[in-house]
């Protein structure tokens, strides 16, 4: 009920900036037929760039693919020591930290930033929502097929003894742990944040820093493994600097390589492209 209601605030939110906007050339906006194409344009681009570029950073591929890997090593310590570690106040701060990768937050926050940049005529930030918002989309719907592809057991599955190498395949669970969808969803957005504010490090700190604590948080209320939360924030990370760079809102670049790894930006990603 709260998600639907999400939804329509959203969507209430966006149509009334939609009347507001006065300028026919201003391409920032939610009636630009180009931004509607992109998601279509994007999700294909997104699946072909690993496969897109000349070159390929096998090193900083591994590096992920390690992270991945080590996290999946200590998932049953990582587990029990959040089971032990239990209060109250952590609790509440949990509760919190999880809704930061929910619609019912991401939803209304996007929204608010696209009307008060339509509002006060600032374009960095209405682009800075509608890429959000299409990363959100794009991240949500691969976290979904990988975890219903995957099937892979959550950690506080009831009345059963839970293997953290319990993937079941597809078909066998619409709610499968790997990877953490909340954490996916919260790094989609901070990722664009991030980008579309790079000249102001601590915005994407800022940003970076909530999303981490979302993913804590799905660890804390033992709904996933580490190693979901990490595949989680590398896959919104991912997703979230492709839409940014593929944005249908002034030039794009060239061929483009993207390789996960152990670059510059948080969650060690790596994209690289020719002008």
């Amino acid at each position: 009920m709260i998600g639907r209601a999400a939804v329509a605030l959203f969507a209430a939110t966006a149509l009334a900036a939609m009347a507001a906007a006065a300028e026919a050339d201003d391409p920032y906006r939610l009636d630009n037929p180009d931004y509607w194409k992109s998601y279509a344009d994007n999700a294909g681009r997104i699946m072909a760039t690993p496969f897109a570029g000349q070159e390929v950073d096998w090193e900083r591929n591994a590096l992920l693919l390690a992270a991945i890997g080590g996290a999946f090593l200590v998932d049953d310590d990582v587990e029990r020591w959040m089971k032990r570690h239990r209060s109250a106040k952590a609790d509440t701060a949990a509760s919190v930290a999880a809704s930061f990768g929910t619609l019912n937050a991401l939803g209304p926050a996007l929204a608010g930033g696209y009307a008060l940049g339509r509002a006060t005529d600032d374009a960095k930030l209405q682009e800075t929502a509608l890429l959000g918002a299409e990363s959100l989309v794009l991240a949500s719907a691969f976290a979904e097929g990988i975890k219903r592809g995957v099937g892979r057991d959550r950690p506080n599955e009831p009345d059963q003894k839970v293997d953290k190498a319990d993937f079941n395949g597809p078909h066998a669970r619409k709610d499968g742990s790997f990877p953490s969808g909340h954490t996916t969803a919260a790094f989609s957005v901070a990722a664009v944040v991030a980008a579309e504010y790079e000249q102001q490090p601590a915005v994407g700190a800022a940003a970076y820093g909530i999303a981490g604590l979302t993913g804590l948080s799905r660890l804390y209320d033992r709904e996933h493994w580490l190693s979901d939360v990490v595949a989680g924030a590398g896959l919104g990370t991912g997703v979230g600097l492709l839409v940014h760079h593929f944005r249908p809102f002034g030039p794009q670049g060239g061929a483009l390589s993207f390789a996960p790894g152990a670059g510059s930006r948080p969650a060690g990603l790596t994209v690289t492209a020719r002008f």
